[in-house]
């Protein structure tokens, strides 16, 4: 479910409530406790929003670290979906990837957009790069998967404060503004 399509559906004003997952090792029956109360008054959707995690370096030997990382609040898609289907309801998934491996961060992007939560994402940079021809992302409709040809150039901020300042210029003359994106075609 996408926001943007609650909101063209609304016909008026309509209410939405935010839960984060249960801490870990603890029980669900106060997240069904909360909704419980709030689901009689049709909220368009519930916005479940994990933390992010706690991480931080251990030094070892020969000036090496060790990154550990605690999950506070894990379960944030599998939570989505149990509300979902128990309360006839829509969610909506809020993933604060800090903490999160590039591999999570990926896997998470795969889940959510294969399962409709997200209306689309695009891409440039992947976990491995170039992106294997039987990853998952070449075939979601929804993921634009571009090259990854970023470069650096010791001209690149004044080149873009040139373009900015161009097209003020040209703005404020009613002129054509260079390097315009077209919202169709999205380049």
């Amino acid at each position: 479910m996408r926001i943007d399509e609650s909101l063209a559906r609304a016909s008026g004003p309509f209410f939405s409530f935010e839960l984060t997952p249960p801490e870990r090792g603890t029980s669900i029956d106060d997240i069904h406790a909360k909704v419980d109360l709030l689901i009689p008054y049709r909220p368009a959707f519930i916005d479940i929003t994990n933390h992010a995690a706690d991480s931080w370096f251990e030094e070892r030997e020969g000036g090496n670290f060790l990154r550990h990382i605690t999950r506070k609040r894990p379960g944030t898609l599998g939570l989505c979906a149990a509300l979902k289907y128990r309360y006839n309801v829509e969610t909506v998934p809020h993933i604060l990837c800090q903490g999160f491996t590039r591999e999570e961060t990926e896997d998470a992007l795969i889940e959510l957009a294969a399962s409709g939560q997200i209306g689309f994402a695009a891409l440039d940079v992947t976990t491995v790069e170039p992106l294997p021809a039987d990853s998952p992302l070449w075939d979601l409709p929804n993921v634009l998967v571009a090259p990854h040809t970023a470069a650096n150039s010791e001209k690149e901020d004044a080149r873009i404060a040139d373009l900015f300042i161009d097209n003020v210029r040209a703005f404020i003359d009613g002129r054509r503004l260079r390097n315009v994106v077209d919202t169709e075609l999205f380049y």
